[in-house]
């Protein structure tokens, strides 16, 4: 085994110049600017995501803004369309994730949207949820392969996750 400097994995390094950023307070921040044509009253931001590239955030309107990063540039609005069953609260965004090429996200009444990141506007309603029978989606993630919603008000089931395109529930007791 040869003696010298050792040999740090380009996690570590990426780590260390980020707590040194910090440390010695360099850091870059812009605003970002919503569209002058979009109702920007009244919202309240409820969960934010981040790639390499973008970022997303979620209103209690329901709508999800993209923006891309190195430009701080707005992308696209997404407007899914609401059903409104337990007032406006429920519409509100609840988990957002990014995959390779989409934006998904999820509302407290279930709902689950899929976005092209590519194409502007283009989405679509990848799940119907069931407030009565599922319960209250609380928090919501996931990656290419698979998605986990967390559900709160039934006792049978709190945790729900989707692996191509079967469903598995995990019932309190595993938690």
């Amino acid at each position: 085994m040869a003696k010298g400097i050792p040999i740090r994995p380009p996690e570590y390094i990426y780590r260390h110049r980020t707590a040194t950023n910090f440390r010695n307070r360099r850091y870059n921040h812009t605003t970002l600017n919503f569209p002058p044509n979009d109702n920007n009253e009244g919202l309240s931001c409820r969960r934010i995501a981040l790639s390499d590239y973008h970022l997303a955030a979620g209103f209690s309107d329901g709508s999800v803004r993209l923006f891309h990063l190195p430009t701080s540039l707005h992308v696209s609005t997404f407007h899914p369309h609401q059903r409104n069953h337990f007032g406006q609260y429920s519409r509100a965004v609840s988990g957002i994730f990014f995959t390779d090429t989409r934006l998904v996200f999820s509302s407290f009444d279930g709902d689950i949207h899929v976005a092209s990141i590519h194409v502007p506007g283009a989405l679509r309603r990848a799940h119907l949820g069931d407030v009565v029978t599922d319960g209250v989606l609380l928090d919501f993630t996931g990656s290419n392969r698979w998605w986990i919603g967390l559900y709160a008000g039934t006792l049978s089931s709190c945790m729900h996750a989707c692996i191509n395109k079967g469903t598995f529930t995990f019932s309190n007791q595993f938690i």
